[in-house]
């Protein structure tokens, strides 16, 4: 009987313990859907964003490669007209497909589209791109203070990347095309403060020399030529410093 009695004993202790543990899971039941049901959304959202993210990625790159086609298309004026004879009917004067009839034609229609680059997808890799070439679009134009103020844009988007030194360097272009010399001086000074990697120093340092030179400081210019001989014998700047150094 003891035998007996201690076996029924065990069996209802392992019963208490499974009807307590099933009811336990029902009463959690619903905080444990719950949770579920928060981490799905949150993966769902991921997910989507994700995707999204992609597919900007793609448009983006898609509108910037159709800008740099215009801005790699030929000029080309209008053929003319061709009046009608005898022989031959005549024609309307037109513009070949893909061409151009001016470089400022091309430079706006690819303004109008970098921009829509820009707007649309200004955190995407080819929004950063589209960026740089608008300003150096603006430039071009003639459209100075524009392309400064796009210049900045990239700059404080892309700090110290290749594409942020290349924008500081435009800016430093710009203000030379401006005879703004002295903030031109500013600009290829603060790039070569930077790390070299990713920048011609000896281009740069060949563009200071120029301004110092344009802004009559003719000892600064000295030590920018000199420079390019010293540190740098075999750029295919060093003779043209070299020879500004005997001047």
């Amino acid at each position: 009987m003891k035998r007996i009695e201690r076996q029924h004993l065990k069996e209802n202790k392992l019963a208490i313990a499974v009807t307590s543990f099933q009811g336990f899971l029902l009463e959690k039941q619903r905080q444990i859907v719950t949770v579920l049901a928060i981490a799905l959304v949150l993966l769902a959202g991921v997910a989507y964003n994700f995707v999204l993210g992609q597919q900007a990625q793609s448009v983006a790159k898609q509108m910037f490669g159709e800008a740099m086609v215009v801005l790699g298309s030929p000029v080309q004026p209008p053929i003319p007209e061709i009046e009608e004879s005898e022989e031959a009917p005549g024609t309307p004067a037109f513009q070949a497909p893909g061409t151009y009839p001016t470089e400022n034609a091309k430079r706006e229609d690819a303004l109008e589209r970098l921009q829509n680059v820009v707007d649309a997808y200004p955190d995407t890799d080819a929004g950063i791109q589209a960026a740089y070439h608008l300003a150096g679009t603006l430039a071009a134009l003639n459209k100075f203070e524009e392309a400064l103020l796009a210049y900045e844009v990239v700059i404080e988007r892309t700090g110290e990347s290749l594409y942020g030194r290349m924008a500081r360097l435009g800016k430093g272009n710009t203000y030379v095309l401006l005879e703004q010399y002295e903030s031109a001086i500013e600009a290829y000074s603060q790039l070569l403060d930077l790390s070299e990697a990713g920048v011609p120093v000896d281009a740069v340092l060949l563009k200071l020399a120029r301004t110092y030179q344009a802004a009559g400081s003719a000892n600064e210019a000295q030590e920018a030529f000199s420079r390019i001989v010293h540190e740098y014998p075999a750029s295919p700047y060093s003779a043209e410093a070299r020879k500004e150094m005997l001047n």
